[in-house]
C-alpha cells in the first residue's frame, strides 16, 4: 500500500510503500516501484509542478549520461542505458547522446580557437 507521510527534516513529504520481507520477491518489489511512480507524479500533479518535475528528471538524466561519457562509455552502452535502464524508445534515446556529443564537440573547437 502506498501513503504519503511526513518526514525530517523539515516536514518533507515522503512516498512511502509497504513490504513484508517474508514474501518480498521481484514481482512485489516491482509493484512497490510501480506505486512509488505513480504516487510522485500524482502529488507532482496535485501540486501544478509538471513541468519542473520533467525538467529536473531531464536535467538528471542528463548529468547522468555526461557523467557516462566521461567514463569512457561507448555509443552502444550509453544507448543501452538510455533505452533499458531509462526507458526512453529507441528514436528519442538515440537523439539525446548525439545531442550531447554534437555540443561537447562544438565546446572542444571554441575553446581550442
Amino acid at each position: 500500500m502506498m501513503k504519503f507521510s511526513l518526514g525530517q527534516p523539515n516536514d518533507s513529504v515522503n512516498i512511502r510503500v509497504d513490504l513484508d520481507k517474508k514474501t518480498l520477491g521481484k514481482e512485489e518489489f516491482n509493484d512497490a516501484l510501480t506505486a512509488l511512480a505513480i504516487g510522485l507524479l500524482s502529488g507532482v500533479s496535485a501540486l501544478g509542478l509538471e513541468e519542473e518535475f520533467v525538467d529536473r528528471i531531464f536535467d538528471r538524466i542528463l548529468a547522468m549520461l555526461l557523467e557516462r561519457i566521461a567514463e569512457g562509455w561507448t555509443y552502444d552502452q550509453l544507448m543501452e542505458f538510455l533505452s533499458v535502464r531509462v526507458g526512453l524508445d529507441e528514436g528519442d534515446a538515440k537523439k539525446l547522446p548525439d545531442a550531447v556529443m554534437e555540443a561537447l564537440e562544438g565546446e572542444s573547437e571554441a575553446e581550442g580557437e
